[in-house]
């Protein structure tokens, strides 16, 4: 992406910062994460890069935001699991959702936290399931590496 579509990709990193700040690498990934928009942590990492922010407050920033966002997901996962709208949407896939929790219970979590799945659906089962959110909390640190990870990858490619 970076060899191909580096013009386009710098300027949308320049306007996320210039519209959102700093503090948008918070909360870019809060709300991503908390309310399922499709805006994934990468993005405001990418963001950071392009504009030579600070790796460590980048890293903390958006690893904060995820996992907090995350947080609150789950919470809400927890108060809106029993509505209509959420059973008819997990409904489809309900059956393999509950194999994989009844053979993996809440490691279901971790190992999960570690796919290539959207982190915010996950922690949406994860209330929905509800896992204890002081378990959960500590499972969710387990996506901290992987965006550790995510973001030396994205600096490799788009890096000075």
């Amino acid at each position: 992406a970076s060899r191909h579509f580096r013009p386009e990709l710098e300027a949308l990193s320049r306007l996320v910062l210039d519209k959102l700040g700093v503090a948008g690498l918070f909360f870019g990934p809060f709300i991503a994460d908390a309310f399922s928009v499709p805006a994934p942590p990468q993005l405001y990492m990418l963001a950071s890069i392009t504009t030579h922010q600070p790796a460590a407050l980048t890293i903390v920033l958006v690893a904060t935001g995820s996992v907090l966002g995350g947080n609150v997901g789950r919470w809400m996962g927890s108060r809106l699991g029993d509505r209509p709208l959420l059973q008819r949407v997990l409904g489809r896939t309900r059956d393999r959702v509950d194999a994989v929790f009844g053979r993996y219970g809440y490691w279901a979590v971790a190992v999960g936290s570690l796919m290539p799945l959207p982190y915010s659906l996950l922690c949406y089962l994860a209330g929905v399931y509800r896992m204890p959110a002081g378990l959960f909390a500590v499972m969710s640190l387990l996506r901290v590496p992987r965006l550790i990870f995510f973001y030396f990858v994205l600096r490799a490619g788009f890096g000075p």
